[in-house]
Order: C-alpha cells, then structure tokens, then sequence
C-alpha cells in the first residue's frame, strides 16, 4: 500500500484516500499469500462525497510489488474511466480473463487528479 494511504472513519462506513498533497498517481495494492486468477473487480465510490474525483483508475494484476516510478509494472485488466457518482458501483471484467498475480493494484492516471478514494473493493477470483 501506498506509505501515506489514510483510513478515514464514517460512522459504521470507511473509506481510503490517498494523500493528495504527497501522492503523485496515488495506487493501492492488494497482496495475495498465494498467485490468484483475477477475473474482475468491483469498486464501491466513497458515499458521503467528492464522487467525481474517482476517474481514469488503472486496475493492474501480476507478480511484481509496488511501482517502476510511478507506473505499475503489472499488465493491465482494464481501466475505470469515470468519472463516477457518489456511492457508485462500478464492475470491471479483466481482459483477458482471468489475469494470473500476487497483487491487485488501483492506480489513478490522471495529474489533475491526485486523489484516489475507495469505499469498497472486491475482487473476482480463484486459486492459480
């Protein structure tokens, strides 16, 4: 994960931000014990506000941690482009599918928009 990912409280509901003052293509990674198949993704947008700002988001999958700068070095399984609404529910399928890894990674593309905030990720997977 990101060092400056922060975890804010909304009552019973939270959600991550990134840092937008630090974070420069903000990214959050899931790492998994074992190599997954990864056959899609399904991200919950933040539901109190701000919902727009989750566009053009990366979805990654492989076997390589963390970034080669600040790009993820694993293949792409698609992009969300956006911008959402809040409290949206956006299902992504990879493609191709599924996508063998050990990570998952959200990364944000766009400078003009530091900021990557998730209420909820889910992920469609089996065991490699």
């Amino acid at each position: 994960m990101p060092t400056l990912l922060t975890l804010s409280e909304l009552g019973s509901n939270g959600f991550y931000h990134s840092n937008e003052l630090y974070d420069l293509k903000p990214w959050l990674q899931v790492e998994f014990p074992d190599k997954v198949l990864i056959h899609g993704v399904t991200v919950t947008n933040r539901i109190d506000c701000c919902g727009g700002r989750f566009k053009n988001v990366n979805v990654h999958v492989g076997l390589f941690p963390g970034m080669v700068g600040t790009v993820n070095a694993n293949p792409k399984c698609g992009t969300i482009e956006g911008p959402l609404s809040v409290g949206d529910v956006f299902v992504l399928s990879c493609s191709p599918d599924p996508m063998e890894g050990l990570f998952l990674t959200l990364q944000i593309t766009d400078n003009d928009n530091p900021i990557l905030h998730v209420n909820e990720l889910e992920y469609d997977f089996t065991i490699a």
